[in-house]
């Protein structure tokens, strides 16, 4: 498998913020993010760990990939978010 893909979105936030609002509030925000895109993947790391969030994204045709949090069953896409972080890195720090 071929992993390839562009950012289509990205928020700056405070850093006392909660991560899962601001996904959230970016995704009904711009509701062509979903919908539409039908099996929409949303790369995350650990701090968007949330049942509810992830309910709505699966609501709305969107599946979250994020790390597998200890005690938890494995995640499936998770052996593609090392690869994918180092270039989100890369992009949005100077």
């Amino acid at each position: 498998m071929r992993l390839g893909g562009l950012p289509i979105a990205f928020a700056l936030a405070h850093p006392k913020t909660e991560q899962r609002e601001v996904l959230r509030d970016l995704l009904e925000g711009a509701p062509d993010l979903l919908g539409d895109r039908s099996g929409q993947v949303i790369l995350a790391d650990k701090g968007d760990r949330s049942a509810e969030l992830e309910v709505f994204l699966n609501e709305n045709g969107a599946r979250l990939t994020r790390p597998t949090m200890k005690g938890e069953a494995s995640r499936p896409g998770a052996q593609f978010l090392k690869p994918f972080r180092q270039i989100s890195e890369s992009v949005t720090r100077p």
